[in-house]
């Protein structure tokens, strides 16, 4: 669920609470048939080093999205697994230069 949305001009970035994402199931239903996997979902490219995604984004003239992430986070596992897995966020993303910043590192938190 979005909590918020703030916006700086090229960047979006977004407060997002550890709640069930909409259309979370485990499985989809056919027509009058059994459970059926997904289709597996789009993947967002990710960059690890803001600088370079920040220095893409400015050349292609596309807005920057950031996540803020830690491995010992439980609602970034969360979002990693129902929000950025989503087939629906992830055509959405191809829109922005996608770039994550592990806040546990502290060298690329204080930019």
């Amino acid at each position: 669920m979005v909590r918020g949305t703030i916006r700086i001009p090229g960047v979006l970035l977004l407060g997002i609470t550890a709640a069930a994402m909409p259309g979370d199931r485990a499985g989809v239903l056919s027509a009058g048939g059994p459970l059926r996997e997904p289709a597996p979902a789009p993947v967002i490219s990710w960059h690890k080093d803001y600088n370079a995604a920040l220095g893409q984004a400015r050349s292609e003239g596309r807005p920057l999205l950031i996540d803020f992430w830690a491995t010992w986070c439980p609602p970034c596992r969360e979002m990693e697994a129902k929000l950025w897995a989503r087939p629906d966020v992830a055509a959405l993303a191809a829109k922005y230069v996608c770039v994550r910043v592990d806040s546990a590192i502290p060298s690329t938190t204080s930019r």
